[in-house]
């Protein structure tokens, strides 16, 4: 028998790293937290941002919408790396 622990289904958070797919196929690592704690080697997608707030909550085969100026733009999770 699992735990809960075991069965529940990873969401995005503060903190998370996933792995999105965008529009036109590319695949990008980033972490979804604050921008003025970037290390060099991370992209980091404030949770503020129009993208960051789409993410927030979403689970892994989930397709998060969001809105830059009057484009509309979608991206898939495709996985969560959960850091925290």
């Amino acid at each position: 028998m699992k735990t809960p622990v075991e069965t529940e289904e990873k969401m995005v958070k503060i903190g998370s790293k996933i792995v999105v797919r965008l529009e036109n196929g590319t695949e990008l690592t980033v972490k979804v937290g604050y921008a003025h704690k970037q290390k060099p080697e991370e992209i980091i997608i404030s949770w503020l941002s129009p993208l960051g707030k789409a993410v927030l909550g979403k689970k892994s085969g989930d397709t998060a919408v969001y809105t830059v100026g009057n484009n509309t733009k979608r991206v898939y999770i495709e996985k969560i790396i959960d850091e925290n």
